[in-house]
């Protein structure tokens, strides 16, 4: 982690120079999701997008993985409008059409766990085929800390204590952070 620190630094110092701004705000991002802070990297994204040498090129690429940062934190509606904006500037960039898909198959997801009174823990854990599809999923409801905690609580069988707000945002956390790392 000292490296990161450092780096960080030393990153820092360099994007005080116009010319090398918007590298190293991607290069912050990039070192601030490793040291497990992804509010700040999804700040160091938007900085970087703010800056008016920006490229188009960069552009593209750093709005993709602001996108990315939104998904692997769970929120899904940042993310749809990011991927989208992205598909609208280049429609073959990276992976962008299967993400736009993949969230929404998380939301038809959701809506379809909403609908279906007789789910429990075990069949959503079933539905679920990506490690993080269970943040987007939250997400994808608007969950906040208690809305996801008392909508899991009603879908746990009858003897079963539910998790708490906090105990259920580590695991998404958990596995985002598991996700990243697997990469």
């Amino acid at each position: 982690m000292g490296l990161i620190d450092e780096a960080i630094g030393e990153f820092q110092l360099a994007s005080k120079d116009s010319k090398r701004a918007v590298e190293c705000a991607s290069m912050l991002a990039s070192a601030s999701w490793r040291k497990a802070c992804p509010q700040l990297a999804i700040k160091w994204y938007r900085k970087g997008l703010e800056m008016p040498a920006i490229k188009d090129e960069e552009h593209l690429g750093l709005l993709y993985d602001l996108a990315s940062a939104y998904m692997e934190t769970g929120d899904a509606e940042n993310a749809q409008k990011a991927f989208t904006e992205v598909y609208g500037m280049n429609s073959t960039y990276r992976d962008v059409s299967a993400r736009i898909k993949q969230l929404e198959d998380a939301r038809n997801s959701a809506r379809h766990l909403l609908l279906s009174s007789h789910e429990s823990i075990a069949g959503i854990d079933s539905s679920l085929h990506q490690p993080h599809d269970i943040r987007l999923l939250a997400g994808s409801l608007g969950f906040g800390r208690s809305r996801a905690g008392s909508w899991m609580a009603a879908r746990l069988p009858t003897g079963h204590r539910p998790p708490t707000p906090e105990a259920l945002m580590m695991y998404f956390n958990a596995i985002g952070r598991w996700h990243w790392e697997r990469r």
